[in-house]
This record gives structure tokens, C-alpha cells and sequence, in this order.
């Protein structure tokens, strides 16, 4: 038996993708043609710097974005190491120590010249957001020890827009960069599939194409593939039927697909993913808009007041409940590992989520636990929120079993009463009785923010080419598209967000900014 056959690579048939095919762009629907030295494709948390990078390096440069404006959120930021206003607060990481610290978390998966990259020059992308802070009238709020906050203070764009991306834009078109909103990438421009990337293609407003040829690099900022129910299906099917109401439908891996059609190098391994659970099951679902997030329950014995339920960032969690499945069976921790590490509990939860019954599930709890009776009737109006004065007509309420359920509750009740949770070792603090009706259940179905990975690339974030495995040159990927790995081969939770795509923004400017091609 040959070594093909011994590894059945002779029985596999390779399902072929309508996003594997490139599109065709006639020629005459090219309307416009511009020649500049950086192109930045997406003005999110990493695009926004590169762009004002290479603008502050003297490079000419154009950033695109698929939307007029970028919306998203408050830009909580943290991670960054070694800034100038850290130092001086005597908060000094040392950087070896932290790469090989990040390299054993990542049980070997994480490559040392890109976090030796990361941890090097986030501190010099704070020090960036302090001196545009500065310079555009924003308050940059830190939290103590530095190197986390978010940017607040200015007039914003849209009710979406929370000011970090107005902030970062605003500094770049003052070093002459031109802004282009509600201009799609499409394709990039790479002859024969060989040597330089020489261009992008984008759509405008009006249908037809921009042609933008570069004299030094393209820099791809544009996200991530989870809009895309088809590439989802090729490259992250258990995040299918997820519902997504950060980015809906507009992360359609645009230049995932690009980056396959000229010969990149794309990860092949397993696609990560962050997943959140903050809404319920309001039709069209609405983010943030559980009774958790918006003060109706405690979350703790004593507590007044609440924040979200499975949210490592949250301070206290709302673990405390019981959370079952569509049949009225406990099925994990809830308070999601929260004891050991932030990610660890992120991918604690969704995991178990994510193998029950229609990838959802139910938080249970009872009168004793509210604290805003009001605006519990208000979710009770919608049915966001069920209720019934026993266990068994509440299971009714959203189709488990009675007999089931009643026992899950029973059983929840005596590991409260004895303080150990026999089934799943949950901190007895962290538990909380459901004993004084009515009862109440809310679903919780978690939600997509993005997926993580793509084209492979180096310390500088330059896209790597599949046949050589060596940097396309003039094309670079930074942030939800990079096709790095920073921690273990877990699913469900991703270091690509605080420092990441910003700092390797920063550091794909640069190195852009640098080029010289002889054509």
C-alpha cells in the first residue's frame, strides 16, 4: 500500500465553494482609476491605525471601508504593555518573560517572532491613542495600572459609533490620508498569481469600480467570514444557526476570498471564535437587552444591582443561576470557570452551549432574585421572559420535560443547601436558590461577534504565499483576518482583540511605509 492510500487521501473528495471561484470584474465597469502608495481596506480597531500610520509616515494613502462610516463599539481596549505613561507609573512588563509565558498558554501553538512583535510595540500604539486623543479633544480613560480604557468624549458619526474610529480617522486625513466610506473591496491585483500585490479593486456608492494601484502595499483590515453562511459552512460549521448582531451581514470575508484567489497562504486549522451571550429571544433580537444587562435580577445574595451574565470582563457574574437546556437538564458550570481565566470561562460556556439541543439555552430564576419588578413585567410583555408559579408549568412554558426539569431544580436546590455542587464543582458563593415563586425562565442564545483567522502571515503581518511560504509582497493582514494563533486550539475564545489588531496595524504601516518596488 502506497503512503497515499495508507492515509486515504485517495478517498477524499474536496468539496468545491462558490466563494473559491474569482469574481469578474468587466473592464468597462471600471470607472475610476488612482494611483497611491498604501491602500488600507477597513477602517475598524486595527484599520483606523494603519491608516493614520501610514498617513504620519509621509506614505499617500487611502482607507476604505465597506460601510459610510464604521460603527461599533466603545473601544474598550486593553493588553498593551510598556507605554510611556505605564513606565513612568513604574507598570514595566518584562517582554521576554511575557512572550514565553504566552507561548506556553498557547501549548505551543502560538509562533514566538509574532508575540515578540505584539508585546514590543503595543506600547507605542497606546502612546499613539493618547497623542490623537489629545490632539482631537478626546478623553482617554485608563484603568489603573494603564494600558486599558476606551475613548469617549467626542461628537460622533452615527448613534453606533462611539468615537475611537472618528478619533483615528480624523487623525490620519490631518496627515493627508483620503477617506473613502461605503467603497466594498473586492479584489486585489496580483499578475499571474506571482510577485508583487499591485493593487485593489473596490465597488462604489453608484455600482460601478475603483481601481486603486499601489506603489508600495495593500494592508487588509477588513474583519471577518461570519456573515457568510457558506464559508461559515466550509471553515466554522458549528458556529452555523449562531445568531449575529454585531456585524449583520456585513462580514462576508470579502478579502478572505481575495487573498484565496491570488495564492495566499490560508490557515488550516480549525477557525476560532468570541462568543457572547447577552440578548434574548426577542425577534429580531436586540444586543445587550437581557434581563441581566439591564438591572431586573441580582446576581449575587445582597447585591443591588447586575451586569451580564457570561462576560469574563464583568466583574461579578450572574453565574449564580441555573442554566438548562431546551430539555430542563443542568449541563455545566455556569459560572463558566470564571475562578481560572477570563477566555478560559468564554469558551468554558459556549462550549457546553454549543453541543445542546439548537445550540441555546435557559437561565432560571425566581422571584427572590428580582430587583426591578417593573421592568421584569416590560420582558414579560414580550416574552423575552416566561413565568409560571410552578416548576413543572414553567417547563411548559418553554417545551422541557416536567419530570426532568423538576428534578434539575430539586437537585440545584440541595447542592445551594449543602453548599458543594456534586455535578459540576461550581463555588458555592456562586449559587443561588430557586425556591420562592413565580418562577421565571429567559432563554439565552448565544451570539456570534466574529470568527477569527485567515491568510498566514509573519511578525510583520505580511501575507504569507502558499506555494512558498514566504511574503507576498505588498500585501499585509492584520486584526479578525490574521491566520495566527495567540492561544490554545480552543474554539471558542480568541486573543485577536485588545492589542492585536491595532498594534499589528502599527506595525504593518510601518513596514509598508518602508517599501521601495522597482516595477
Amino acid at each position: 500500500m502506497n503512503e497515499n492510500s495508507r492515509r486515504g487521501k485517495d478517498k477524499i473528495d474536496k468539496v468545491k465553494y462558490s466563494f473559491e471561484t474569482p469574481v469578474s470584474i468587466p473592464a468597462n465597469e471600471i470607472t475610476e482609476r488612482v494611483t497611491t502608495d498604501i491602500v488600507v481596506v477597513g477602517a475598524g480597531t486595527g484599520g483606523a491605525v494603519a491608516g493614520a500610520v501610514a498617513a504620519m509616515s509621509g506614505s499617500k494613502t487611502i482607507l476604505l471601508n465597506k460601510d459610510l462610516v464604521q460603527a461599533g463599539p466603545r473601544a474598550f481596549l486593553y493588553g498593551f504593555v510598556n507605554s510611556k505613561s505605564q513606565i513612568a507609573a513604574g507598570n514595566v512588563t518584562d517582554v521576554e518573560a511575557k512572550v514565553y509565558d504566552d507561548y506556553i498558554a498557547s501549548h505551543g501553538c502560538a509562533e514566538i517572532p509574532i508575540l515578540r512583535a505584539l508585546h514590543e510595540n503595543s506600547g507605542k500604539v497606546w502612546d499613539l491613542y493618547e497623542e490623537v486623543a489629545a490632539d482631537q479633544g478626546a478623553t482617554l480613560k485608563a484603568v489603573p495600572g494603564g494600558g486599558a480604557g476606551w475613548v469617549e468624549g467626542l461628537e460622533v458619526a452615527t448613534s453606533r459609533n462611539y468615537g475611537y474610529y472618528d478619533m483615528l480617522r480624523n487623525y490620519g486625513v490631518k496627515f493627508g490620508m483620503e477617506y473613502r466610506g461605503a467603497t466594498r473591496a473586492v479584489q486585489l491585483i496580483r499578475p499571474n498569481n506571482k510577485g508583487r500585490v499591485t493593487g485593489v479593486i473596490a465597488k462604489k456608492p453608484d455600482g460601478t469600480y475603483v481601481q486603486f494601484n499601489v506603489n508600495k502595499a495593500v494592508i487588509l483590515a477588513s474583519g471577518d467570514f461570519g456573515g457568510d453562511p457558506e464559508m461559515l459552512q466550509a471553515y466554522a460549521p458549528w458556529l452555523l444557526g449562531a445568531l449575529s448582531l454585531y456585524f449583520p451581514g456585513n462580514n462576508t470575508g470579502d478579502m478572505h476570498k481575495a487573498c484565496m484567489w491570488i495564492g495566499a497562504l490560508m490557515q488550516d486549522w480549525p477557525y476560532q471564535s468570541i462568543i457572547h451571550f447577552n440578548c434574548t429571544n426577542l425577534k429580531p433580537p436586540i444586543n445587550h437587552n437581557q434581563v441581566f444587562e439591564t438591572g431586573i435580577i441580582r446576581q449575587t445574595a445582597g447585591a443591588k444591582k447586575t451586569t451580564a451574565p457570561i462576560n469574563p470582563r464583568a466583574g461579578t457574574q450572574s453565574g449564580q443561576l441555573l442554566y438548562v437546556n431546551k430539555h430542563g437538564r443542568r449541563f455545566t458550570n455556569e459560572y463558566g470557570a470564571q475562578e481560572k481565566d477570563s477566555f478560559v470561562a468564554m469558551e468554558h460556556f459556549a462550549g457546553g452551549v454549543f453541543v445542546q439541543h439548537d445550540k441555546t439555552c435557559w437561565a432560571v430564576f425566581c422571584e427572590s432574585d428580582v430587583i426591578d419588578k417593573d421592568r421584569l413585567n416590560e420582558k414579560l410583555k414580550t416574552g423575552e421572559v416566561l413565568t409560571a408559579n410552578t416548576i413543572e408549568e414553567l417547563a411548559a412554558k418553554f417545551g422541557a420535560d416536567p419530570d426532568i426539569f423538576r428534578a434539575t431544580v430539586d437537585r440545584y436546590n440541595g447542592f445551594v443547601d449543602s453548599g458543594k455542587d456534586l455535578d459540576y464543582g461550581k463555588n458555592a458563593l456562586n449559587m443561588s436558590p430557586i425556591k420562592t415563586p413565580p418562577y421565571y425562565v429567559c432563554e439565552q442564545p448565544p451570539c456570534l461577534l466574529n470568527t477569527t483567522g485567515g491568510p498566514r502571515v509573519n511578525a510583520n503581518a505580511q501575507v504569507l504565499d502558499k506555494v512558498t511560504w514566504e511574503p507576498i509582497p505588498g500585501l499585509y493582514a492584520i486584526g479578525l483576518m490574521m491566520g495566527i494563533r495567540l492561544r490554545d486550539p480552543a474554539l471558542f475564545h480568541s486573543s485577536l482583540d485588545g492589542p492585536v489588531p491595532p498594534t499589528f496595524g502599527y506595525i504593518a504601516a510601518q513596514h509598508a511605509a518602508a517599501l521601495t518596488f522597482k516595477d
